[in-house]
């Protein structure tokens, strides 16, 4: 009768392999995209992070896409706030509430026929169009040129390379959840009537695919909006997505007034 011997496993092996399984997990497979102002977003499969900075103040938003959970960060003040986009809107709606209340009656009456006149404005005739776009950050490009009543309002170099297919289905997202976010932030939804940026058209052009350069020629003048000069995939630790360490949890309503001064 043959005897079947089995063998243990080698210890090391083993060990080795419970320290890479634990390893990995502390890291996280993104795509890092570079301004050329150092501003940067880090887009995972599940992960949204996005670092600008103006002047002395870094402003710092992690976004969680599969639970719909954000954290706003001030490391200069050394707070965060976090909760759903919809706990977000609601507590802008309450912090102008509240700011509203100490507008004299006569600055009311203005906002009100401000938007009045909004609501009378003839909606805004757009057109675009596109052509081959330079290489930008290593990725052939679509130029997108967007015309509004006739004037160049922007332009928009738009990448869809199939090497950025993992990220396309958190971008779209990122985009839906961006825009729901600013029609909180106005007071009344007919300052979005005559906002391109709020058009079907321009929607469209958005979600075309990943937006590395934007040129908007609004005041007649070329302003730089947008600017990658970098787009690569990494490993980078899980970690990045943490809040810092020291930062005290506030409410919503409560970082809105010590970012804004009030």
């Amino acid at each position: 009768m043959k005897t079947i011997t089995i063998k243990k496993p080698n210890n090391y092996l083993l060990t080795s392999l419970i320290f890479l399984v634990a390893t990995w997990s502390n890291y996280a497979q993104v795509w890092v995209i570079t301004e050329a102002n150092n501003n940067t977003t880090y887009i995972g499969k599940e992960w949204l992070k996005s670092i600008e900075y103006d002047e002395d103040r870094v402003s710092t938003s992690i976004y969680n896409l599969s639970e719909d959970k954000m954290m706003l960060i001030d490391e200069n003040q050394n707070i965060y706030a976090k909760g759903s986009s919809t706990d977000f809107c609601n507590a802008i709606r309450s912090f102008s509430d509240e700011m509203n209340k100490n507008i004299p009656v006569s600055q009311q009456k203005m906002i009100q026929d401000l938007i009045k006149a909004e609501k009378a404005k003839v909606l805004p005739k757009i057109t675009i169009s596109k052509s081959s776009g330079e290489k930008i950050a290593g990725y052939k490009t679509i130029k997108y040129s967007i015309f509004m009543n006739g004037g160049l309002y922007e332009e928009i170099w738009i990448t869809n390379d199939s090497a950025l297919s993992s990220i396309m289905i958190a971008y779209r997202k990122i985009l839906k959840e961006s825009s729901k976010i600013t029609k909180c932030m106005v007071p009344d939804e007919a300052f979005l009537r005559s906002t391109l940026e709020f058009a079907e058209e321009y929607k469209e052009v958005e979600m075309a695919g990943v937006t590395l350069k934007s040129i908007n020629y609004e005041d007649y003048e070329s302003n730089i909006q947008t600017e990658v000069v970098s787009l690569t995939n990494e490993l980078i630790p899980a970690s990045e997505f943490d809040v810092p360490e020291g930062c005290k949890l506030v409410s919503f309503k409560e970082f809105l007034r010590s970012t804004s001064g009030m």
